[in-house]
């Protein structure tokens, strides 16, 4: 028994990601392009890390300062601060997803309410970024008792409120 197959020709869609934009879009000067708004919706964040950077220490806001207000390269700040570029970029890297988390900005809005342990605690981790072994050294403190107010402050920043302090019942 002899069978015949049909085939089928299927074309494929046309793929959009790549094609050109319409003329009138680049020809138009009231027609914002996309590398327009790509640009002002970076300012906008730039301007937003360099307010918060001004809450850094010294050597961290000089960084993102030199890179986003000065506009340097990494290298260019490399060669300042006789280090590699690498280490600049990883050093921004950290620094501008140190200001653009929320303990970051709950930290500088809430922690003048605080205790001043916890206020000691919140500037050291989260404004400076040190390590909570480093924290729990320079205040004397546990590392138990860092992680707790470290624990506290992100949940009160998660809750994008202030959050009730845990009172523990003594028997």
């Amino acid at each position: 028994m002899l069978t015949t197959h049909r085939t089928l020709q299927v074309t494929p869609p046309a793929d959009t990601r790549h094609s050109k934009p319409p003329e009138k879009a680049a020809t138009d000067p009231t027609l914002p392009s996309a590398l327009d708004l790509r640009r002002i919706r970076q300012r906008a964040q730039s301007d937003l890390i360099l307010r918060r950077a001004e809450h850094l220490p010294d050597r961290d806001s000089a960084v993102l300062f030199a890179l986003f207000r000065a506009e340097q390269t990494a290298a260019e700040v490399a060669v300042l601060q006789h280090t590699d570029a690498r280490s600049v970029r990883r050093t921004a890297r950290r620094l501008v997803a140190r200001v653009l988390a929320p303990e970051f900005t709950h930290v500088i809005s809430h922690h003048q309410r605080w205790e001043r342990e916890r206020q000691a605690v919140a500037r050291l981790r989260f404004i400076e970024g040190r390590s909570i072994r480093d924290i729990a050294r320079a205040l004397s403190l546990s590392t138990y008792t860092v992680r707790g107010h470290c624990t506290w402050i992100r949940a009160s920043a998660a809750a994008g409120t202030e959050a009730k302090p845990h009172l523990h019942a003594c028997a």
